[in-house]
């Protein structure tokens, strides 16, 4: 069959996925994407689908070689990453399998590239996820239970592989930090992980978030523990950058307690309130910060300062932070 042909008869696929764009929804961390230059998520999907894989790789490459700065945003890299984590939640296996095999033959085209090893790594991940379900333990099905297991442990398996090449990146200890969520690693063994990742890129705040959710009591840490963790390692760094890596980190779980976070953890108010003066000294027009903050301000019960941040916001409120009855109510 020609390949014209061969895109012919898989038009259906492209449509299954294109409606999987708009209906699966992408993740985000602390601090959103400030870079420009990067392919949108349809555009890197179908150059998958379409076996670019020579341009995709100029792409990786090309962004590889960025230094990732502290807090200035989503690394471009990591953001290509993000788009690649599978063909979107509301998809038939059959959809998911198509696409594991075009990542498999874009790694069988660069056996030396980490990119199409993380890529595959992250969608083994989510789709490992997609047949958990997101609910609580008890109402996950065996058969949920089952895809589950086998997924992550291909997961493992293409992500300690990827270890073993010349060059790595960050992002894999980061997915292999949501398998160890997955498979219950010990603590230790978690650890592992997050240290090779930060001795890698001591910048790349979702290696410090991954490790936070690990410690978060509904997973595998103990009362208080996560947040000793965002405490030492803040302490580690030091001065306004610190401040900064204890706000970002923290806040990254804060929607586990929502308007009751600082009464249900021992998270210090007054240090994310430095960290967000720290940041906004850097980046004083950063809106998404200002709303971040104010919404911290206000369940503090910081009424000063959460009327200077909604003056300086002047109505430009942001969804990811708070819910616009929030905002108006507030």
């Amino acid at each position: 069959m020609s390949h014209s042909k061969v895109r012919h008869a898989m038009k259906p696929w492209i449509k299954v996925l294109l409606v999987s764009l708009f209906t699966g929804a992408i993740s985000c961390f602390a601090t959103p994407a400030r870079a420009a230059n990067v392919p949108a998520r349809s555009d890197l999907l179908l150059m998958v689908w379409d076996e670019q894989f020579d341009e995709l790789e100029k792409l990786t490459s090309e962004l590889r070689k960025e230094k990732i700065v502290f807090y200035s945003g989503w690394p471009k890299l990591g953001i290509v990453y993000e788009q690649l984590n599978g063909p979107g939640s509301h998809v038939k296996d059959i959809v998911w399998q198509e696409f594991i095999a075009k990542i498999e033959k874009w790694q069988k085209a660069y056996p030396q590239s980490p990119t199409p090893c993380i890529a595959l790594g992250e969608t083994y991940v989510s789709w490992a996820w997609n047949a958990r379900g997101g609910g609580y333990a008890d109402t996950v099905t065996e058969e949920g239970s089952r895809l589950m297991g086998e997924r992550l442990k291909k997961a493992r398996a293409v992500l300690e592989a990827a270890e073993q090449l010349p060059v790595v990146d960050a992002e894999l200890y980061r997915v292999k930090l949501t398998v160890a969520l997955g498979q219950g690693w010990s603590k230790d063994e978690m650890d592992v992980a997050f240290k090779k990742g930060v001795a890698l890129a001591p910048n790349y705040l979702r290696l410090y978030e991954a490790k936070a959710y690990f410690l978060l009591p509904r997973w595998y840490g103990e009362p208080g523990e996560w947040e000793a963790f965002v405490k030492q390692a803040a302490d580690a760094r030091g001065g306004e950058e610190g401040d900064i890596l204890y706000m970002a980190i923290a806040r990254s779980q804060a929607w586990t307690e929502k308007a009751e976070f600082f009464k249900k953890t021992s998270i210090s108010y007054e240090r994310m309130k430095r960290g967000f003066e720290s940041s906004l000294r850097r980046y004083p027009d950063y809106v998404w910060d200002m709303n971040y903050y104010c919404y911290f301000a206000c369940i503090a019960d910081d009424q000063n300062q959460a009327k200077q941040l909604f003056e300086k916001i002047k109505g430009r409120w942001e969804g990811a932070v708070w819910s616009k009855d929030d905002f108006q109510r507030w």
